[in-house]
């Protein structure tokens, strides 16, 4: 079945594929709220929601020069938040999954892992406390970069 692309959504697609950014942010802005809205159906957590469809637009604008040009940005968009939203289902019941293992048969952690997780632990608190001596600018453009998924730019 082919989608039927309407010459408005396909003269803003071809701006935004050419990197016109308000091209860009008129998808954003059509279809974020509904999107998220959708998404909360899977995953019953708005900021979770909102994280996944946002990271979905970062995605389309990231690999805006692959997308086919009579594609149905609408459509495009609702499969790619499915799918992101199922998967981060399932990888968590798998992590769920493997806590509750360890947990029951805790003769599956051996000495060496416990002692990779507690340097990693140590690291992690290095790293967080190398984070807090950096000045405020810095510290948000870093931890917007890597918690909320954004670009250093």
């Amino acid at each position: 079945m082919k989608l039927i692309v309407s010459n408005e959504e396909y003269f803003i697609l071809q701006r935004m594929i050419e990197g016109d950014v308000k091209a860009f942010k008129y998808f954003f802005d059509t279809y974020y709220d509904e999107l998220c809205n959708f998404v909360n159906c899977y995953l019953r957590d708005q900021t979770l929601s909102e994280d996944l469809v946002q990271s979905i637009f970062i995605y389309l604008w990231e690999k805006k020069d692959s997308l086919p040009s009579n594609c149905s940005i609408k459509s495009y968009l609702y499969t790619a938040t499915k799918n992101k939203s199922l998967n981060y289902l399932r990888d968590a019941k798998n992590e769920n999954k493997i806590a509750s293992q360890l947990f029951l048969q805790p003769e599956l952690v051996s000495t060496e892992n416990a002692d990779l997780f507690i340097e990693f632990e140590e690291l992690k608190e290095i790293i967080s406390k190398a984070i807090d001596r950096l000045p405020t600018q810095c510290k948000i453009i870093y931890q917007l970069s890597r918690d909320g998924g954004l670009t250093n730019k």
